[in-house]
């Protein structure tokens, strides 16, 4: 069974909250696409989602590490 956790960095709350997931595929068009709102909209990263199954890597942007699931806002 997959045993998955949520790791909440902020308390915000949205009126009309709207998901964009950009998934890796051929080119990475997804995640560049994605990417690409999230910096031009200058979001930050409100949550994320850890398990023990995900992959042993994480990202590191601005000399901060994140979990391979991230949420934006």
């Amino acid at each position: 069974m997959t045993t998955m956790k949520a790791i909440k960095y902020s308390d915000r709350k949205y009126s009309c909250p709207i998901a964009i997931v950009g998934m890796p595929g051929i080119g990475l068009v997804g995640s560049i696409m994605t990417s690409f709102v999230i910096r031009e909209l200058k979001m930050e990263v409100v949550a994320a989602i850890t398990s023990p199954e995900f992959p042993p890597y994480t990202l590191i942007q601005n000399g901060k590490p994140y979990p391979p699931i991230r949420i934006y806002g």
